[in-house]
């Protein structure tokens, strides 16, 4: 694919930095930056946003132009850089910018999908979908768009993944007759199925402590450790319960339930599933919820026709507020 020629200008972002855990060797240490990123289309390109979990200081980040559409956005684990995703299937690309001089990098430039899915903020190490091979497969590379680490090897596609907290495996799901949830070294070709079952198994996230896997098994939100033992359903019904998210302590889960007949609403519950509540009710349709980082707010996203906004509510249901009204539609939302 030809280089393309856009320009981009990066908004001046206010981050307040409240350093974490200090990363292993060769790691940086990784910020909680108590922002939320995420992609709209409310300026007609689809650019990144970033707005405190309060709803103020919102600030757009890229500005696009030849049509090119920015779809995701992750920072880096001090917050100095935020890598990003462009476009969607052959058009997907990833690049990366600089926010002390609003420089832009691209990192993968080629006539196939890169598409960015997920990033280690602590080891600096990028997570993406690549049909450089002419299937659908998992790699890494580094924020130089170097070092690059093939970590699947077959034709199935897959979805949903992440990087465990210190970079060292990543979880995915893998669609090839059903989806199953796998486990990958994040530098080496040696996939396990954690869920060979006729379920569709989805969404899969790990614990704060990295000793769990949260995922949505069938209609169901169930758990299971890290090596897919001791697998145990934490809901029931006949609803479609999903989108589950682990609280930063991993006390609760927020997940989202949707039936035939009424919109979607979103849910919380202890980790073990007991004292599952309600947190919405109306009649948009409420989904994808997460918590801020400090884990005083669940953060989800509101559909009504075309119209897809923002919003956050305490974990007792109460202080509901909108933070985020863009009349247009809403991408990937991530709290950092």
């Amino acid at each position: 694919m030809k280089a393309k020629s856009i320009n981009y200008t990066i908004g001046a972002i206010a981050i307040a930095i409240i350093l974490g855990c200090g990363g292993g060797a060769g790691g940086v240490q990784t910020a909680t930056l108590n922002k939320i990123y995420y992609a709209s289309n409310e300026t007609s390109n689809f650019e990144i946003f970033t707005i405190n979990p309060d709803g103020t200081n919102k600030t757009q980040i890229t500005t696009s132009q030849a049509g090119n559409q920015f779809v995701a956005g992750i920072p880096s684990g001090d917050g100095s850089q935020v890598v990003v995703g462009t476009g969607s299937g052959t058009t997907a690309e990833i690049g990366i910018i600089t926010i002390s001089d609003s420089s832009y990098t691209t990192l993968t430039n080629n006539s196939t999908e890169d598409t960015l899915l997920d990033v280690d903020r602590q080891n600096r190490r990028i997570l993406f979908l690549s049909r450089r091979d002419g299937n659908p497969n998992l790699y890494t590379m580094n924020f130089a768009g170097g070092s690059i680490v093939k970590l699947t090897n077959s034709g199935a596609d897959k979805f949903d993944a992440r990087f465990n907290s210190n970079g060292s495996r990543i979880i995915f799901c893998n669609s090839d007759t059903d989806a199953d949830i796998f486990s990958v070294s994040s530098n080496a070709l040696n996939t396990v199925n954690l869920t060979p079952s006729t379920t569709m198994d989805t969404s899969p996230r790990l614990s704060p402590d990295g000793s769990k896997i949260l995922y949505q098994c069938g209609v169901n939100i169930c758990t299971m450790n890290l090596n897919g033992t001791s697998q145990v359903v934490l809901t029931s019904g006949t609803n479609t319960q999903g989108n589950p998210e682990w609280s930063p302590n991993g006390s609760k889960i927020v997940f989202s339930e949707v039936s035939m007949t009424t919109a979607g609403d979103i849910w919380i519950m202890d980790a073990n599933g007991a004292n599952k509540t309600a947190l919405s009710s109306d009649n948009a349709n409420e989904i994808r919820p997460i918590f801020s980082r400090d884990g005083s707010l669940v953060i989800f996203t509101t559909e009504l026709a075309l119209d897809q906004d923002i919003y956050t509510v305490l974990p007792d249901g109460t202080g509901r507020q909108a933070i985020a009204d863009t009349a247009n539609s809403i991408q990937n939302v991530r709290a950092f």
